[in-house]
């Protein structure tokens, strides 16, 4: 039995999501423990960091109208930015330069989360596979889980939680390493699929330019 053409593509938005969400958001509530016992880090200063990647979340959602670069580009873009601010988690200790990191992390996991839905699901309407949209929809669940049962490990060896953040980054790059293999299929188009913006740009200037050559022609 052969696999479904849309399955690389599911499971490159499901890698996508998970680095976003699972590490991006959600990786600090189960390090946020270690932190505690290692940097001796306040209920304040958490609630802090908590919402500091909130409102980023938020400003990336609302951003994410304004940038008309490729799906792709943005995605790469946003997971290099989540896994340098998770690995930064672990060098830098000082609470103004964390908020600055996690409302980063947040934002960035907004555009990925948004670009990635522009990216894989045209491929998957093309293909006539809309239904395994559900499968890149599950790698928030998984990056959550992944996430919090590596923390129950790292808790397990002993580790720090600066070891976990860097861990958890670096974990992030693996997911970018496999989803650039991935991502060299010849399932996936060599050109970004047309976002709704862009086709309703194209048919503007089509419409306008129809209309141009109609006015410019002689009278009969």
């Amino acid at each position: 039995m052969s696999r479904p053409a849309g399955l690389l593509p599911a499971l490159a938005g499901m890698l996508v999501l998970a680095v976003a969400i699972g590490i991006g958001r959600f990786a600090f509530t189960p390090v946020l423990p270690m932190m505690q016992q290692d940097h001796a880090l306040s209920i304040s200063t958490a609630a802090w960091l908590a919402s500091a990647n909130y409102i980023g979340y938020f400003l990336g959602a609302l951003s994410a109208v304004w940038l008309r670069y490729s799906p792709r580009l943005i995605i790469v873009i946003a997971l290099t930015a989540i896994a340098l601010t998770t690995i930064g988690m672990g060098f830098w200790h000082q609470p103004a330069v964390w908020l600055l990191l996690r409302m980063i992390a947040g934002i960035t996991s907004a555009w990925a989360l948004v670009f990635a839905s522009a990216w894989v699901l045209p491929i998957l309407a093309q293909l006539g596979q809309l239904r395994l949209g559900g499968l890149m929809f599950a790698g928030v669940g998984l990056g959550t889980s992944l996430a919090g049962i590596a923390c129950l490990l790292f808790l397990i060896f002993t580790w720090t939680s600066d070891q976990a953040w860097i861990a958890l980054g670096l974990l992030a790059v693996g997911c970018m390493v496999v989803l650039g293999l991935i991502q060299r299929s010849p399932v996936f188009p060599a050109s970004p699929p047309v976002t709704p913006r862009a086709e309703a740009a194209h048919r503007s200037s089509t419409r306008s330019g129809s209309q141009g050559e109609i006015a410019n022609q002689p009278f009969r």
